[in-house]
């Protein structure tokens, strides 16, 4: 149903703002978009709690008030990529529990930007091992599969991710990538 309400609306755009001939491809990129590209495979808890509480003390004398982002980064795990096949990008973090109040729940959102800047599909998802939901600090690894759409002019594609804790946005990255069509391959030129 997305799909189709992200078709329509690019439809609907296209033709009141663009150029009528490019209808059915505003409309494949708006379907596709409104689909939502992320498919959240695997996430893999590395450090405990209270590993990373007992790093951050020993770094800073004490825990914050606060739950603390230690670290948070994002890179793409394959430098080519083909159109309509999955692409994924990987993120590593660790959360600090704050003395106050503790790590509850924790989500990353993903979101492709296309090169004039507009965000062409995103989602979301909880952070979740063994099918359960993160509800405390650590150090985790993230993958997340997205699939360049099919018809997507060549061009430098930013890949924004976003992690979220306690409902709040802690902390963000953004890679952006020089992406070439070569007929049969997108492939990724600079990073960062």
């Amino acid at each position: 149903m997305s799909a189709a309400i992200g078709g329509g609306l690019a439809l609907l755009l296209n033709s009141a703002l663009g150029d009528p001939r490019n209808n059915a491809k505003a409309a494949a990129l708006g379907a596709a978009a409104g689909a939502g590209m992320c498919l959240f495979v695997k996430s893999q808890q590395v450090k405990t709690a209270e590993q990373v509480d007992a790093d951050y003390i020993k770094r800073n004398g004490a825990l914050s008030a606060e739950p603390k982002v230690v670290s948070y980064s994002t890179v793409a795990a394959s430098p080519t990529v083909r159109r309509g096949e999955k692409f994924q990008v990987n993120s590593n973090f660790e959360l600090a529990n704050g003395s106050r109040t503790k790590v509850t729940d924790v989500k990353e959102e993903l979101t492709l930007i296309s090169p004039d800047g507009k965000p062409l599909q995103s989602g979301s998802k909880p952070v979740a091992v063994k099918s359960e939901q993160v509800k405390t600090a650590g150090a985790y690894t993230n993958s997340f599969n997205l699939t360049i759409p099919e018809g997507v002019p060549q061009g430098k594609y930013t890949v924004q991710t976003k992690l979220f804790v306690n409902g709040v946005e802690m902390a963000r990255n953004a890679q952006a990538t020089q992406m070439v069509w070569d007929g049969s391959s997108v492939t990724v030129l600079a990073a960062r």
